[in-house]
């Protein structure tokens, strides 16, 4: 699949989300809860840049990356599962957060 033409099926029994990027990192399910049926997900990051790791190693303001306001990632629900934030900069971000079943 070719995320960047992704057209999912929304998960209508998952909310839609937004949630604040802050100075430490933390993980996506940390943030938010996804439903137990999810199994894509879509960020849109908002307010400012933002970095993320996959791998289980923490971003920091220079390691991991990096998606500036206006970006949409995409991702499976084990990637969502593992993700880790953290703001780039000294605002905080403000992400929204989309659950797709297929």
């Amino acid at each position: 699949m070719n995320l960047s033409e992704f057209e999912g099926v929304p998960n209508v029994e998952a909310d839609h989300q937004s949630a604040t990027i802050g100075s430490t990192a933390a993980t996506l399910i940390s943030l938010i809860g996804l439903h137990p049926r999810t199994k894509i997900v879509r960020i849109v990051t908002e307010t400012a840049a933002i970095r993320s790791t996959v791998n289980g190693t923490p971003p920091t303001t220079s390691l991991g990356s990096k998606y500036l306001p206006g970006t949409n990632i995409t991702m499976s629900r084990a990637t969502a599962d593992q993700i880790q934030f953290i703001r780039e900069d000294a605002a905080d971000a403000t992400v929204q957060v989309i659950q797709f079943i297929r």
